[in-house]
């Protein structure tokens, strides 16, 4: 809470404000509770109690408002729901027309949620160095080739990146126009990169600690001397860090999302080895080579939207998720045919399943080996 007074009619003003708000009322009520709220509402009591058994739950749950009443991270509701990608669109290429003349490679997995590695943040070390820029780079390398001129990785600070349920590890490269044609291998080399990582994984000391010390001291720089957030941006930032799946303790809300605390490489083991795969990974291509979105017949285009609200999953498979001609790797717009159109923003679009040579060449690729 922000406001031109003193602390103390500031916290007046919250305790009149909000003290009649039941402790954690999404959450089953403890006996204790109508001592503090003095609630005897036993419907809404039952009611609550019938939510979390139907979603199979237990709440952790201790000294009501205290910091310690909160949910574990691995028991919310939501992360029942499972990962956001349907199995249907995974291990695919959506190629997709931009507004602007623009070259792009995307490719993102689907992982468990990251809030409870707030000490370690295991998909920095990941992201630092696959996004890495020296000499023996994987970006060096593409740069050799003329394919790729920059690229980065890692997990976005946005909620459909970072949430409660899962979180979204993409790796992008921004692509030459030669690069275009050359996606597959692109993606090739970032696998063998991994292959290299998982060398190191599974031999000798694992990977090595240096890297995590040096982040840590940067990541530490950098807080140090940020500029001051505003006090409407600093309330925000600590609101947020405040949810219970966030995990941070109150002595941690102004640098437990910013900073390294220690070295997990288990968690890294485990996001390389059985997360960062082809068939946990979609791919997006974007290029302005596939025309512009007033090049194709509004009218026919339209008979090829894709609703994505059938309830056939055999019909959403082989609808709205292959695209009707083509495939993922010989593709050309003389034979792919019509795009399909986004139904919310009318972005045009083809889909194919990436082919399984092509897929067991990148785990071969992803092999622990130098």
């Amino acid at each position: 809470v922000i406001g031109a007074y003193s602390l103390d009619k500031l916290q007046a003003k919250v305790v009149e404000s909000f003290s009649a708000v039941p402790s954690l009322p999404s959450l089953p009520r403890m006996d204790n509770d109508e001592q503090q709220t003095g609630s005897t509402d036993t419907n809404a009591n039952t009611n609550t109690d019938a939510f979390y058994a139907s979603m199979n739950v237990q709440p952790f749950r201790s000294n009501p408002c205290t910091w310690e009443s909160k949910i574990d991270p691995q028991q919310t509701p939501i992360v029942k729901c499972g990962m956001p990608f349907q199995p249907t669109s995974l291990n695919r290429i959506i190629r997709s027309i931009p507004v602007k003349d623009k070259h792009s490679l995307s490719i993102t997995f689907q992982i468990p949620p990251q809030y409870q590695h707030w000490e370690s943040k295991p998909c920095d070390y990941i992201s630092h160095l696959l996004g890495h820029e020296a000499e023996g780079s994987l970006l060096s390398s593409l740069k050799e080739t003329s394919w790729v001129n920059t690229c980065c990785a890692g997990v976005g600070d946005g909620g459909y990146e970072n949430a409660s349920g899962h979180a979204l590890f993409c790796m992008t490269f921004m692509l030459t126009k030669e690069g275009v044609d050359h996606w597959e291998e692109i993606l090739d080399r970032m696998y063998m990169y991994l292959g290299m990582m998982r060398h190191y994984i599974h031999n000798g000391d694992g990977l090595p600690t240096w890297i995590h010390e040096e982040l840590k001291s940067i990541q530490e720089m950098s807080h140090k001397f940020e500029d001051d957030a505003t006090p409407v941006d600093l309330a925000e930032s600590i609101a947020e860090c405040m949810v219970p799946f966030a995990c941070l303790p109150p002595e941690r809300l102004l640098d437990g999302d910013a900073l390294l605390f220690k070295f997990n490489g288990d968690v890294i083991r485990e996001l390389v080895d059985d997360y960062l795969i082809p068939a946990n990974a979609r791919v997006d291509l974007t290029s302005s080579t596939f025309g512009r979105a007033s090049d194709f017949d509004e009218h026919v285009s339209n008979m090829n939207v894709d609703h994505g609200n059938s309830n056939d999953e055999n019909e959403n498979e082989n609808h709205s998720m292959n695209s009707k001609s083509g495939d993922a790797i010989d593709f050309t717009l003389e034979t792919a045919g019509e795009p399909y159109t986004e139904p919310i923003f009318g972005m045009k679009y083809w889909s194919h399943p990436i082919p399984e040579a092509l897929t067991n060449q990148w785990l071969e690729s992803r092999e622990p080996k130098l």
